[in-house]
């Protein structure tokens, strides 16, 4: 009996959890030392995920309590009838919130990083919801970029936008094409 509220009572520790913490993602470009990363946290020591670029392919690494639990490669499949428009539509529903981004490049040549640095501040103005932070660098000795970002994630929220987006698409579905009526 103990045993049955003890798991209880941890699936409702659990459940407040995921309704409270949010997911963190972080990502980081740098072309000078060829590196791209994507770290995944979650209840920093409980859970966290690691896609780094190896060989020009992903790899994800999985840990949980910081004991890697996955190590693979990933491979593309074809999309392939219902799942071809699925990934957008799940980008679209997250809820994000402290998104940030900091910049810094140079593009070799001082007029096209002034016209790149006009374009993103620009561009910038139209996402109100993140902060952009650029350092261009007019010095022409090297060409680089190094871009790192990151963003938390609402899993609840962005889980209630999923669902509410995919319910208006079968109705919107249903109201274009009509439904099939059987007569007695």
């Amino acid at each position: 009996m103990y045993l049955i509220l003890f798991f209880l009572l941890l699936a409702v520790i659990f459940i407040v959890l995921l309704l409270e913490e949010p997911l963190t993602v972080t990502f980081l470009i740098d072309t000078d030392n060829e590196d791209a990363r994507v770290l995944i946290k979650w209840l920093d020591p409980f859970f966290n995920a690691r896609v780094k670029m190896v060989n020009y392919r992903p790899f994800l690494s999985i840990y949980i309590f910081k004991l890697k639990v996955y190590s693979k490669a990933v491979k593309s499949r074809k999309k392939q009838g219902k799942s071809k428009g699925k990934g957008i539509s799940i980008i679209r529903s997250l809820y994000l919130q402290d998104s940030y981004a900091n910049m810094y490049y140079n593009l070799g040549d001082p007029f096209l990083t002034a016209v790149t640095d006009g374009a993103l501040l620009i561009s910038g103005t139209y996402l109100s919801k993140m902060e952009i932070n650029q350092i261009p660098d007019f010095y022409p000795d090297h060409a680089y970029i190094y871009f790192e970002g990151g963003t938390e994630i609402d899993l609840v929220k962005s889980w209630i936008r999923y669902n509410h987006a995919k319910e208006n698409q079968k109705v919107k579905r249903r109201e274009e094409y009509g439904s099939v009526q059987f007569s007695r």
